[in-house]
């Protein structure tokens, strides 16, 4: 990846655990999270989301869940402190104060 790509994914992961961070429940299904993005001039398409969630899955930052075609993300204890900057992660934007 070129750097610019590799900045605009940094900052979209770290939109995606900001926002999963904030719901009631820390968990939304993909669908929202495609147009959260496209509202932050970060729109990706579904396949591109689900690499994304996979992505921050492997680094134990959420839990992809399954109901039926559409996956939901459930944000861990470790992605709140990343999404909060309580903790660092290559990849992921650090957030501003």
């Amino acid at each position: 990846m070129n750097k610019y790509k590799d900045l605009v994914a940094q900052d979209r992961r770290l939109v995606l655990l900001q926002a999963l961070a904030q719901s009631p429940d820390y968990a939304l299904r993909e669908t929202v999270l495609v147009r959260l993005l496209a509202g932050e001039r970060l729109a990706i398409g579904t396949d591109d989301l689900r690499g994304e969630l996979r992505w921050l899955a492997d680094r134990g930052l959420v839990d992809v869940e399954y109901h039926d075609d559409v996956q939901a993300a459930r944000i861990t204890v470790r992605g709140i402190d990343v999404a909060t900057g309580l903790l660092l992660a290559d990849g992921i934007a650090r957030p501003r104060p």
